[in-house]
């Protein structure tokens, strides 16, 4: 279960969170580029936000990484969470969106 600020759970721990507990001696810094994206999305969960901003979330991460941050924030939305995020890759971002305003160089 995700822990939720006020008492009580946001669901199943999704793919990915568990992993952060075997890490949590270790800096922020230190953790690979996967781990600091999961442990930054489970930062702005544990806040219990009506909002959720993203900027480029799964750039430089490996397919499969990836597809567990996109898997969390799917399950996020579904429960009403509004998620406002940019995204390089097209195939991603139309599977998570409802509207996709798409800018192509900065227009």
């Amino acid at each position: 279960m995700i822990p939720h600020p006020r008492g009580r759970a946001r669901g199943p721990d999704p793919r990915g969170f568990e992993s952060l507990a075997a890490l949590r001696d270790r800096q922020a810094g230190l953790l690979s580029g996967g781990e600091q994206q999961f442990l930054a999305l489970l930062c702005a969960l544990s806040l219990d936000a009506r909002l959720l901003f993203i900027d480029e979330m799964t750039m430089g991460l490996a397919p499969l990484v990836a597809r567990g941050l996109v898997d969390i924030v799917k399950e996020v939305a579904a429960e009403g969470v509004a998620v406002l995020f940019v995204e390089r890759h097209l195939h991603i971002a139309l599977g998570l969106c409802d509207r996709a305003p798409v800018l192509s160089h900065g227009e």
